[in-house]
């Protein structure tokens, strides 16, 4: 009903749901010129671009804060990229809070619209110890240690840096599609050839090192969602690892890169390993040993954005977050539940804004998996 608050609920398998209120305040965004406004539930501005009443212009001094990094700009280069702020969030948006259980428990969620769609499923796999903790630093550091020597791509959207490896195909261009177009023994033209390729970087040493650091903890996580969210091991793996024609040949890291250390998983189950094609790696923050300059996390934030390829994946696309805290750190009074609350993770339900909810990622006992489906 209308004015009603957010809808908690749990089903018998133990798995928690959460839908937006249809009256929530949301983000209206327009990517191309990166102005936001946010507004009540009844429309009217809470913060963000005011627009002139006689021009229909916008008033620049209006605008949602930039990003601190001069890189982090629009697609196409003109526009500096925004940023939401904690009062943004907590207090303009008035987003709900997904945190992590106790430390040695288990959660899953499942978040839907406030019309009904599911944007999103969320798992918080136990890692305070034991093996969990051990692949998760390991695949921390590997990233760590790439960036390090070199193999770093500048990231509009952070305003850090990451790596990036795998496969994927040709994008269907008009040019690329004219010279593509398969032509038929009577001389018309068939449908257009999709021609997949390798990423250059995942053949540099410091990347495949970090692949094969990341990839176990991928197994780990693929056991977890395929006994929590079976379906969706299930669908990735349809689309890829059980595909009739291509099978796994474009399966990125491999399966057996994914079991290594593990035991099983030499069957047919789909929750063995994640069905994916590529991997890009992050890392928020900086270990001590890394230079200040490129590594500034004062420059690390996410600005609102769209991922066009992983938006419009059929089966979504899973986010695995890892906290790596170095011998010796302390963390402030009152912050050691959550240490990195700027690290928090906001969904939308659409691509151009909408309401959202805020999910905890830096997680001191939890790895923290967000699978993102089509369309947020």
């Amino acid at each position: 009903p209308p004015g009603a608050p957010p809808a908690w609920s749990q089903d018998a398998d133990g798995v928690r749901t959460l839908r937006l209120a249809q009256q929530a305040p949301r983000l209206d965004f327009v990517r191309a010129v990166q102005r936001g406004t946010i507004v009540d539930g009844y429309g009217n501005r809470v913060a963000g671009t005011v627009y002139d009443e006689a021009t229909d212009q916008p008033i620049e001094s209006s605008a949602l804060n930039a990003h601190p990094d001069p890189r982090a700009v629009s697609s196409d280069g003109c526009k500096a990229a925004r940023v939401l702020t904690e009062e943004n969030v907590e207090e303009d948006l008035e987003a709900p809070f997904i945190s992590p259980p106790a430390a040695g428990e288990e959660a899953a969620w499942k978040v839907f619209a406030a019309g009904g769609a599911l944007m999103c499923k969320i798992c918080f796999l136990p890692a305070h110890d034991g093996a969990v903790k051990a692949a998760a630093d390991q695949a921390v550091l590997g990233v760590a240690d790439a960036l390090e020597k070199g193999s770093f791509q500048p990231d509009q959207k952070t305003g850090g840096g990451y790596v990036v490896a795998g496969n994927g195909c040709m994008q269907s261009s008009v040019n690329v599609t004219r010279r593509l177009r398969r032509t038929r023994a009577d001389g018309t033209e068939g449908a257009s050839v999709v021609v997949p390729y390798t990423r250059l970087d995942t053949f540099r040493p410091g990347v495949r090192d970090a692949v094969q650091g990341a990839a176990p903890l991928m197994g780990r996580v693929a056991e977890h969602i395929g006994k929590v969210f079976p379906e969706t091991t299930r669908e990735m793996a349809s689309a890829a690892r059980f595909h009739p024609v291509v099978k796994d040949l474009f399966m990125y890291p491999s399966h057996e890169e994914q079991r290594r250390g593990l035991e099983g998983g030499d069957g047919d189950d789909a929750s063995d390993s994640l069905a994916a094609h590529q991997l890009a790696l992050r890392l928020g923050g900086r270990l001590r040993r890394m230079a200040g300059g490129r590594f500034n996390p004062r420059l690390q934030l996410c600005a609102l954005h769209l991922d066009f390829d992983d938006a419009h994946r059929l089966h979504g696309c899973p986010l695995i977050y890892a906290l790596h805290l170095e011998e010796g750190v302390e963390l402030p009074q009152g912050q050691e539940a959550r240490p990195m609350p700027h690290s928090d993770l906001i969904v939308f339900e659409r691509g151009d804004g909408g309401r959202c909810v805020r999910v905890q990622t830096a997680c001191p006992h939890h790895v923290c998996v967000v699978h993102v489906l089509p369309g947020c």
